[in-house]
């Protein structure tokens, strides 16, 4: 193939991509407007972090929810007719939003790959500006432990029983804004939240003695042990750097995606991936959420023709995070009510043997410890944190010291969700993706990254379906009168 061929060949390319773009469905469009929603949450509460502003850590409860209403409108098939009369503005707000989110992903990622080489340069050189985005991607307490774990278990150790927060952050003196920690001690009078200053008093005393763990500071491994077991290998054969090995796993799972729809529709999957800000900042930041994110994805696009390899893949995202455990009963309904209820009780059990296979071993070496580890997020007495409905506590100021409550919302919205879902899951079959999520916004620790890697998922699996159209507007008030004189 020869240059000119080849030019002609992009040039089409580009050509059919922008008109499809274009001309995108207008649940596609609200899937776009609704991420530039996301983006402003995300800078939220980045600002009220970075600048000790709580205030404007109040915007974030009612911007995640407005995300998640229209998450579930996007995966409502009827949404495509009732905005088809609200192009007028849906339009240029779709394309408003997907130019904002391509220069923030251009800023972001020219402004990490310049850090990080200067970094690499000269430490000692960063600017307060270039230090503090440095700061952003450096590894929070999970990625610590993840890799800690991983490095126990190669060693011969187990992951659950050496677990060591200190050491896991390798006793960095600007370690203490990435530890959890506990309302106990020093900090059992303290509320919403212990200052940087307690924090650091307390860290800057641990890290004198490493081994002894101050009961102030979470330093159990608090998930599943596929969790480690999926970056082991890669470490044992030296690829230690987290974000190599995530996107090892990611770039085929998407790769994946994008080759199971129809070419029209590829240009809207790839161009949701490539302005998800939130994806490529866990990228970035070796964040490994992603691990659970991957398999869930996978999971549902290959349901109902490969259950048994989907059910194998949510086994694995149940082995890696808890986070993963709030799909599962609407991933079970979903097969239940498109396939029968005998393909969803053999897909339970292919996932809890797949569970029970990743965690079997740590469970025998010490049920106790095992258990306490795992349910650690939900039993130890944590801080109230999130972008939730916590946040009438953490940024308005509402002093409502009551777990209980936000844990009794938490299990109501769950349960009301899954008895919604049994009865319109045929009409609604993707609604299930956003109510497994809508419950942690609930939660006493609605932590951001519970919430930001759904609606990528869900729009894979949107664009995977046959069905997917755009529906005959309904009949207006007028039209209908007349049908009925």
């Amino acid at each position: 193939m020869n240059r000119a061929t080849i030019l002609t060949q992009l040039k089409k390319t580009a050509f059919n991509a922008k008109i499809y773009l274009e001309d995108a469905p207008p649940r596609i469009q609200l899937f776009f407007v609704a991420n530039l929603l996301k983006l402003a949450g995300a800078v939220a509460i980045g600002l009220a972090s970075f600048l000790n502003f709580q205030s404007l850590g109040a915007l974030t409860g009612p911007i995640i929810f407005l995300w998640l209403c229209s998450m579930l409108a996007v995966a409502t098939p009827q949404v495509d007719a009732w905005l088809t009369a609200s192009r007028r503005w849906l339009k240029p707000a779709y394309r408003l939003s997907v130019t904002t989110l391509a220069i923030v992903m251009s800023v972001e990622i020219l402004a990490v790959s310049a850090v990080m080489t200067w970094s690499a340069i000269d430490r000692t050189s960063l600017p307060p500006a270039a230090q503090a985005i440095k700061d952003a991607f450096e590894p929070s307490d999970a990625i610590a432990f993840n890799v800690q774990a991983a490095e126990n278990l190669l060693s011969g150790q187990n992951p659950y029983a050496h677990a060591n927060i200190i050491t896991a952050l390798d006793a960095s003196p600007e370690a203490y804004g990435e530890i959890t920690p506990l309302r106990t001690g020093v900090f059992a009078d303290s509320f919403p939240y212990p200052t940087n200053e307690e924090l650091k008093n307390l860290w800057h005393g641990a890290i004198a003695n490493p081994e002894v763990i101050p009961p102030e500071i979470e330093s159990r491994y608090n998930y599943p042990a596929g969790s480690f077991l999926l970056l082991a290998p890669f470490m044992a054969i030296g690829i230690s750097d987290l974000r190599l090995v995530l996107l090892i796993f990611l770039l085929p799972i998407l790769f994946y995606a994008v080759l199971r729809l129809p070419s029209h529709r590829r240009w809207y999957l790839v161009l949701g991936v490539l302005l998800a800000v939130e994806l490529w900042n866990a990228l970035f930041d070796g964040d490994t959420k992603l691990l659970c994110l991957l398999p869930i994805l996978a999971g549902y696009l290959m349901v109902p023709r490969r259950l048994w390899l989907s059910a194998i893949l949510m086994g694995i995202a149940a082995a890696t995070r808890q986070t993963a455990w709030f799909f599962l009963p609407f991933y079970l309904i979903l097969i239940w009510q498109t396939v029968g209820w005998r393909p969803a009780l053999r897909s339970g059990i292919i996932i809890g043997a797949v569970f029970l296979i990743a965690n079997a071993p740590f469970i025998a070496a010490d049920p106790t410890l095992w258990i306490s580890s795992v349910t650690a997020p939900m039993t130890s007495e944590m801080f109230p944190m999130g972008a939730g409905i916590i946040t009438l506590v953490t940024a308005w100021g509402i002093p409502l010291d009551w777990p209980a409550l936000f844990t009794a919302l938490e299990i109501a919205a769950l349960a009301g969700g899954i008895l919604w879902y049994l009865r319109h899951a045929q009409r609604y079959p993707h609604a299930g993706l956003i109510l497994a999520v809508i419950p942690l916004f609930f939660a006493w620790r609605s932590l951001w990254s519970y919430f930001y890697f759904v609606d990528i998922v869900l729009l894979s699996v949107i664009l995977s379906q046959k069905s997917f159209q755009i529906a005959e507007p309904p009949p207006l008030p007028e039209d209908q009168s007349a049908v009925a004189a």
